[in-house]
């Protein structure tokens, strides 16, 4: 996860989303949960925020085909249709997310927003391309950090995310010693994989992980 800047609300937004939802809660000022449920206007949105946040995953920090992404919550759902019901539809509650993401996320509030999170929390170790907590948080961030790791499953085996992650930066050093170019390689990598890009350039590695990702020789 790296941090996300968080975009301005489309200029549409009031068409597809809020008069809606504001027409919804006029009849139904008290809406239960199944009631949300029921009314997913968020959806409404889905293609301004793949649109707006660059195809990228917030959470995973990487790029995933438009049928594959979803609207999270935030502050989910469970939470909102006891607090503030129309949060369920503004945007600056809305995060892009892969639809696996979305789901190791589910209700839980142990998650940091990649809204408010500061360089270097999320930290990739190479070659083992597992994520961890950046070496200089404060406590309270570096269990934030920790908690959501575990809470998205990101170094999990079997969720497939460090696979993919591993497979990325394989296609990367291929490219680079294939092209004989840093440039167009990392430009690719940049859109597909935001975070690894990130950490690449932020430990000046953009040019050693080819070197570290060639196959050992055998003696």
């Amino acid at each position: 996860m790296i941090p996300v800047q968080k975009r301005n609300e489309p200029v549409d937004f009031v068409e597809k989303v809020t008069k809606k939802a504001d027409a919804f809660l006029r009849k139904m000022p008290n809406p239960a949960k199944k009631d949300i449920d029921a009314r997913p206007l968020w959806r409404n949105a889905l293609d301004d925020l793949y649109e707006a946040y660059e195809e990228a995953c917030a959470y995973s920090g990487l790029w995933f085909h438009r049928d594959a992404v979803s609207v999270d919550h935030f502050i989910p759902v469970n939470d909102i249709w006891r607090m503030n019901p129309k949060a369920a539809y503004e945007w600056d509650n809305f995060r892009l997310a892969s639809r696996s993401m979305n789901t190791e996320k589910g209700n839980h509030r142990d998650v940091a927003d990649p809204f408010h999170i500061g360089p270097a929390w999320f930290v990739i170790d190479f070659p083992s391309m597992l994520v961890k907590s950046g070496s200089d948080l404060a406590p309270t961030d570096k269990a934030k950090v920790d908690a959501t790791i575990r809470r998205l499953k990101l170094n999990n085996i079997e969720k497939k995310y460090i696979t993919y992650r591993r497979k990325l930066i394989r296609y990367y050093s291929d490219m680079v010693g294939e092209w004989g170019e840093i440039e167009p390689a990392f430009a690719h990598l940049r859109k597909m994989a935001p975070f690894i890009a990130s950490e690449l350039e932020r430990q000046a590695l953009t040019e050693k992980i080819v070197e570290m990702m060639k196959p050992r020789k055998k003696p």
